[in-house]
């Protein structure tokens, strides 16, 4: 347990939380982008930042949306900058999770391991 929690804020400290906003419908928003936007494009602009969604846009109220993501916090302003040209987004709202758990613990892998 300890091991898990410990693992768990070591994630988070390496780890920002992106919210894009964007305001109005998704019909304007579609409009915004340079470059059409399909959810390829979404999955591929998240591998290139090795950042993995938080969940899917369009879930918020009828006239604002967001996309969410966890990204490395060294991807963070690449992809920001990248995301924000690229679709039209007005904002981009950067949290810091205190702990991000996942089902492996990697730490005690390595100790089990040496045992």
């Amino acid at each position: 347990m300890l091991l898990a929690r410990l693992a768990a804020y070591r994630k988070a400290g390496d780890t920002r939380k992106v919210q894009f906003v964007y305001a109005g419908d998704m019909t304007r928003r579609a409009s915004t982008p340079r470059i059409p936007r399909t959810a390829q494009d979404d999955q591929a602009m998240a591998q290139m930042f090795q950042a993995r969604r938080v969940r899917d846009s369009g879930q918020g109220a009828m006239d604002i949306g967001s996309d969410q993501f966890f990204v490395p916090v060294e991807n963070l302003q690449p992809m920001i900058d990248e995301w924000m040209r690229r679709f039209g987004d007005h904002e981009a709202i950067v949290t810091q999770p205190d702990f991000i758990f996942e089902n492996r613990n990697h730490l005690y892998e390595r100790l089990a391991g040496a045992l």
